[in-house]
């Protein structure tokens, strides 16, 4: 389902204070920005409508959890049978998966120590 979920932005927000957030954003059409192609520089003159904004928070002991076991299964599925390493590889991908609490910070530090 839709899961929301709340971040805190500022600690000492005052009600009915106006606040400014900067957002970044990238536009690019299908083959790129390119002025009459792809590989031209892009169109200074282009412009973009945004349409719709999803806003995440990067949780980078998260994101490198996902990097790693995506080498162990890169290991698993391009090792040769004959390698220990491969079967290694994918029983510790398996354990770290077992391991982990989608949302809990605490659960990624454990999976980095397997």
């Amino acid at each position: 389902g839709q899961e929301r979920t709340d971040f805190l932005l500022s600690r000492s927000a005052v009600p009915g204070t106006r606040y400014e957030y900067d957002i970044e954003m990238a536009c690019n059409a299908m083959f790129g920005a390119g002025k009459d192609g792809m590989i031209n520089a892009p169109d200074p003159n282009r412009s973009f409508s945004l349409s719709q904004c999803e806003l995440a928070v990067f949780d980078s002991e998260c994101a490198a959890l996902v990097h790693d076991i995506a080498i162990l299964v890169d290991m698993a599925t391009h090792l040769d049978d004959v390698w220990p390493r491969s079967y290694q590889a994918l029983y510790t991908a398996n354990d770290i998966i077992n391991m982990c609490r989608v949302g809990d910070s605490a659960s990624y530090r454990r999976c980095h120590e397997v």
